[in-house]
């Protein structure tokens, strides 16, 4: 390398090219986990938004198909 450039310059360069590969796999985490993040508040407020035609949410509708009541349910919710 150094029939090209300094071995300084070499060296700064090796140094740049490994932090913006870092810098690139940070922001894809970064970017993947906020998106993630928004679709499970997103799903997560689909689950406990009530439906108007049972008045129940999606989980409580759940919940009830493993045999809680509503009244266990909110009993619960008051702890």
């Amino acid at each position: 390398m150094q029939r090209f450039m300094p071995r300084f310059l070499a060296i700064l360069f090796m140094y740049l090219v490994v932090l913006g590969a870092l810098s690139f796999l940070i922001y894809l985490i970064v970017s993947t986990a906020i998106a993630q993040v928004s679709s499970l508040a997103s799903t997560i407020h689909t689950l406990l938004t009530p439906t108007s035609a049972t008045r129940l949410s999606p989980f409580e509708q759940a919940l009830r198909l493993f045999g809680l009541t509503p009244d266990q349910m909110h009993r619960f919710a008051l702890r």
